[in-house]
């Protein structure tokens, strides 16, 4: 088991709940499909969404908490896999799988993002450009949607044969 690999799967939590405190179904469906798929196939999958409850249990006093717990399952995982749905056109604000980036970048972590019209103008330049400075697969959500195990092939792309 020791040479199990893992996946931090990350994406919005909180700006993918509306105003009701209902946390968006079909963006809920794919993580918990993608989560399914991975642990399928043998990766350890690490996700803030799992462990609270898509935001049910998102302590609001333990920022430093989810800090830690994120930035530690970052420095284990062998792979950042980022998923950025939108609702009605936009893209649902992620500040948490931004930093995320950040962390996956400067540790060299490979990263799949996976979202629809990615990269484009909509995402800033150090999203457009991050294959300059690390192994970065971008791939539409329609595919992942419609053959959710199609993201494994991409995590091999991204890991280069881990």
């Amino acid at each position: 088991m020791a040479d199990r690999k893992s996946v931090l799967l990350g994406g919005p939590i909180q700006h993918a709940i509306d105003g009701d405190g209902v946390f968006d179904g079909r963006f809920k469906n794919l993580i918990l499909c993608l989560v399914e798929i991975l642990e399928e196939a043998g990766y350890r999958v690490f996700s803030a969404h799992l462990a609270e409850d898509f935001g049910d249990l998102t302590p609001a006093e333990n920022s430093a908490g989810i800090v830690t717990r994120d930035h530690g399952w970052m420095q284990c995982c062998d792979v950042y896999v980022a998923v950025f749905p939108r609702n009605g056109g936009e893209f649902i604000r992620s500040d948490g799988t931004h930093v995320e980036i950040g962390w996956a970048s400067a540790l060299g972590k490979p990263i799949v993002l996976v979202g629809d019209g990615i990269p484009s103008k909509e995402n800033s330049h150090l999203v457009r450009g991050l294959g300059a400075i690390t192994r970065v697969q971008f791939v539409p959500i329609k595919d992942v949607e419609g053959d959710p195990r199609s993201l494994l092939t991409e995590i091999q792309k991204a890991v280069g044969g881990m």
